[in-house]
């Protein structure tokens, strides 16, 4: 069975990989960075080199590395910037995994579709995977897409009688952009129809409160929790890692105005003390945030 590794948890670091690949020998080939054109690529390569493995990894295929563990030889693909939205590399030529149907085997009672409504992050916070300049760049799906991802899921959870109330977007700044206060009306022009979904998990952007807030109410009240992962509450260690959170005065806003928050706080960050962290648990509390971890 042919293996195929990448994410981004991955190191970006040549020996860390090849390391990587020594300790997990089941592990065929990795990927590095957006994979859709990567993938399209390895498959229609292993079927046409009659699914052999070996004559695979022999090909390079760009943004790949793998090792042949018999001759310990390393294959290193050239490195192309294959980001979607960039350099020829259009949202329109990405099919949706939900309108072609690939999806449906997976709806079920519980499950939770993933969207997304752009990629990349303008921040370069030290403890995040999205904080390298490769992500730095802002890219949009066209909203009506996303409107058609809603419609398709809210129209299938409703003719199966699925108990799914979830939709979760994996945008890492979401409502803080002109593009969102689209997204939030389609939301809750699908609410209104199917009264779905019920619930909307996201991360929300570290700047722009007043659009967030703005966007959150488009949507039926009590159906987003704001999600603000502030990393650390403590201003050394925000300037140690080249992060910057939304001020606190935002929360308490957010909280008066009846819209549910919920925060991510990290332990043992640069400069971050026992003391520093509980007084951080401790303002986050005082500001009416309703949940964090």
């Amino acid at each position: 069975t042919l293996v195929i590794f990448g994410g981004p948890n991955f190191s970006l670091d040549i020996k860390k990989k090849i390391e990587f690949l020594n300790k997990n020998k089941s592990i065929d080939l990795v990927i590095q960075g957006d994979a859709e054109v990567v993938a399209k690529s390895i498959v229609e390569n292993y079927k046409n080199n009659g699914f052999n493995i070996d004559k695979l990894k022999k090909l390079k295929i760009p943004n790949t590395l793998s090792i042949c563990h018999k001759t310990k030889k390393i294959y290193q693909g050239d490195s192309l910037d294959n980001r979607v939205g960039m350099n020829g590399v259009d949202f329109k030529d990405i099919p949706s995994p939900y309108l072609s149907g690939a999806m449906d085997p997976f709806f079920e009672n519980g499950s939770i579709p993933l969207l997304e409504s752009n990629r990349g992050c303008p921040y370069s916070c030290t403890f995040c995977q999205q904080g390298t300049k490769y992500f730095s760049k802002i890219r949009y799906y066209h909203h009506s897409r996303v409107l058609e991802e809603l419609k398709y899921i809210a129209k299938k959870v409703k003719e199966d009688s699925l108990d799914m109330r979830i939709v979760e977007f994996t945008d890492p700044n979401f409502g803080m952009y002109d593009n969102d206060t689209r997204i939030c009306t389609h939301i809750r022009s699908v609410q209104d129809e199917y009264n779905y979904p019920e619930r909307i998990q996201c991360s929300t952007g570290k700047s722009q409160p007043n659009k967030i807030i703005k966007n959150a109410k488009i949507i039926k009240r009590n159906s987003m929790m704001i999600r603000a992962a502030v990393q650390s509450m403590n201003k050394s260690t925000l300037e140690k890692i080249a992060r910057k959170n939304l001020p606190l005065n935002v929360f308490k806003d957010m909280s008066d105005q009846g819209i549910e928050t919920y925060s991510d706080i990290m332990l043992s960050l640069p400069g971050e003390t026992k003391e520093t962290y509980l007084n951080g648990i401790y303002e986050l509390i005082d500001f009416g945030i309703d949940e964090f971890s």
